[in-house]
């Protein structure tokens, strides 16, 4: 998870079954996005950020493991956001996100497959 996605996610993600590794925990802060892109795609993880630039479409025409866009309203609660993120994962394709882009929003998901 990057590091504008909030460390409470992380272990509600492993609870729920999931592996899950937060920028901070992998001793990764401030890490450059290529970095970050980089380390999720050696462990083979889907990349969870609200990180527009590592999301970007032209960016991601390369193969990866996958990552989920968070778009929610700053003005939204943490818990609030954490329990609409977990209700959507459970309803994602986690399992057919290689070359994927998941985007979450209050109420409904988008997917986007690159070509590469």
């Amino acid at each position: 998870m990057d590091e504008d996605v909030q460390l409470s996610l992380s272990p509600l993600l492993r609870l729920s079954g999931h592996d899950s590794t937060h920028v901070l925990e992998a001793n990764m802060r401030g890490a450059a996005d290529e970095d970050v892109f980089g380390y999720a795609q050696a462990s083979k993880a889907i990349l969870v950020t609200a990180d527009l630039g590592i999301a970007d479409a032209r960016a991601l025409d390369v193969a990866h493991s996958g990552v989920i866009l968070l778009r929610f309203p700053e003005e939204l609660s943490t818990d609030s956001i954490n329990s609409e993120i977990m209700r959507l994962i459970d309803d994602a394709p986690l399992n057919e996100m290689a070359t994927t882009l998941l985007v979450l929003e209050p109420g409904r998901m988008r997917i986007r497959r690159s070509s590469a």
